[in-house]
């Protein structure tokens, strides 16, 4: 032990630790000096809202050995380490919001030779500003002199790929005339972690125009605003309050299944007057005005041909008979003017009493009509109502036919299911007493097969007792001859 301060000085003196940045071609990079740290994962993505690990091996490469009992039994013999983990090299302006690491072991005790492992977990929890950053992994070696031994490595966490995006119309929703063209404003957010080139799309309602830029390139984590066109339609009076649905969807080249859509509506607002309608509003109204009269006409007419009195209208030969009485003898001229009105009042009167008494009759036959009406349908809801009595009764009792005929089948059932629980409980007591009869019968076979194995080996003993008498009997015979 009195060595190891002047080893640790020697390798304090020939050893260099380099904290820089890491190529950017490697995912990391060992420095050695008695304590050595080393990355044994191959390059991974950190999942977003996932973690990756990267596994790190640390050795103890002092040779002052000490025996595992002691580090478990006086740590004061063994070699303390402690990993720390930092982010470096992170760019001025940026933030580390949503990154995480942490390491599974932070303090291990070793001696030489000894290797310990600890694993680096890297999570992306929520929005991250950065798809990549630089861990720093610094493994501090105190040795039991009080000397300092650190070895360091550097891992490259790149977030996994993905892509995500919002589209936004941020123009509130507008009225327009017909056959006129406004812009929208549309905002394409990419929430995705790399730059990504997406197609945009818009459709709108049967009978407008729409145009948009097909193609837009956005950064990681950025926004794009671009002007959607729209040209309301025209021609047709019936389209003013038309309410037309706008879709703008974003997909990104590389997968072009995923479609992301932001939507707003646009209503016209009034009519679209061309300058060929205002002729043909001219005969319009033209054509009313004829048919109107017509129609005053006709009306004349169909009240003549029911009787109505016209008033008198002097012809033009009476005209001008009534206009020289009218200028030799006025009173002569307004008592026949007088005459000719009363004569007419007279016929209006009885026409109006007739056209009174005709709408009295067909006002008490439209009752009547209505009365039988009233009362066919009253005797239709009342055979209906018996229908629909009579067919409630008829379903009742199929349900209750039914409902017994079930009944009958669980009953049945139920005593099936008694009989066949009954039946196995025979069946196995049966089964039991035939495996007694079987066991005991075997037990029969083994005690006459004991008994009979018995006395064959009497039979057996007494044979050879016998023939060793006759061998006795046989030798003193030898012996007295």
């Amino acid at each position: 032990m009195r060595r190891a301060p002047i080893v640790l000085a020697i390798v304090l003196a020939t050893t260099t630790l380099v904290a820089g940045a890491p190529p950017a071609s490697a995912q990391y990079q060992k420095e050695l000096v008695a304590v050595s740290l080393e990355v044994l994962d191959p390059p991974q993505f950190v999942p977003y809202l996932g973690d990756a690990r990267w596994r790190l091996v640390m050795r103890d490469l002092s040779r002052d050995a000490v025996p595992e009992a002691s580090l478990q039994g006086d740590p004061g013999f063994a070699h303390m380490t402690t990993f720390e983990v930092q982010f470096v090299n992170v760019p001025a302006n940026a933030s580390l919001n949503g990154w995480e690491a942490a390491l599974t072991n932070t303090t291990v005790f070793t001696s030489g030779g000894m290797v310990r492992e600890t694993t680096l977990i890297v999570q992306a929890l929520g929005p991250v500003s950065l798809n990549h950053v630089t861990l720093k992994v610094v493994a501090t070696m105190r040795a039991s002199d009080g000397g300092t031994k650190s070895a360091e490595v550097h891992v490259n966490a790149f977030l996994e790929p993905f892509r995500l995006a919002n589209v936004f119309i941020k123009t509130p929703p507008r009225f327009v005339e017909q056959q006129k063209v406004v812009t929208y404003l549309v905002q394409v957010d990419n929430v995705g972690t790399y730059i990504d080139t997406f197609l945009l799309n818009v459709s709108i309602t049967p009978g407008w125009k729409a145009m948009i830029t097909p193609r837009v390139v956005i950064e990681g984590k950025s926004s794009a605003f671009v002007n959607l066109t729209i040209q309301s339609p025209s021609g047709q009076l019936w389209h003013p309050g038309e309410t037309a649905i706008i879709r703008v969807s974003a997909r990104s080249i590389h997968e072009p299944e995923v479609a992301f859509t932001g939507a707003s509506v646009i209503m016209v607002d009034g009519p679209y007057v061309s300058a060929l309608w205002r002729p043909l509003a001219a005969l319009s109204l033209v054509a009313l005005a004829l048919l109107t009269v017509r129609a005053w006409r006709d009306r004349d007419l169909a009240a003549l041909e029911k009787g109505r009195p016209r008033k008198p209208r002097p012809t033009p030969r009476q005209a001008v008979l009534l206009a020289a009485l009218a200028k030799r003898d006025p009173p002569a001229w307004r008592a026949r003017k007088a005459e000719q009105l009363a004569l007419w009042r007279e016929r209006r009167r009885a026409y109006r009493a007739e056209m009174r008494a005709r709408r009295r009759d067909e006002r008490r036959l439209l009752r009547e009509e209505r009365r039988e009406l009233r009362a066919t349908r009253a005797k239709m809801r009342k055979a209906e109502k018996l229908r629909r009595k009579a067919e409630k009764l008829r379903l009742r009792e199929e349900a209750k036919q039914l409902h017994a005929t079930r009944k009958a089948q669980k009953a049945a059932d139920k005593v099936a299911r008694k009989d066949a629980k009954r039946q196995a409980k025979v069946d196995a007591k049966e089964s039991k007493r035939l495996a007694k009869l079987a066991k005991a019968k075997e037990k029969q076979l083994a005690a006459a097969k004991k008994t009979l194995d018995k006395a064959r080996a009497k039979a057996e003993k007494a044979e050879k007792r016998a023939a060793k008498a006759a061998k006795r009997a046989e030798k003193r015979g030898r012996k007295g001859s």
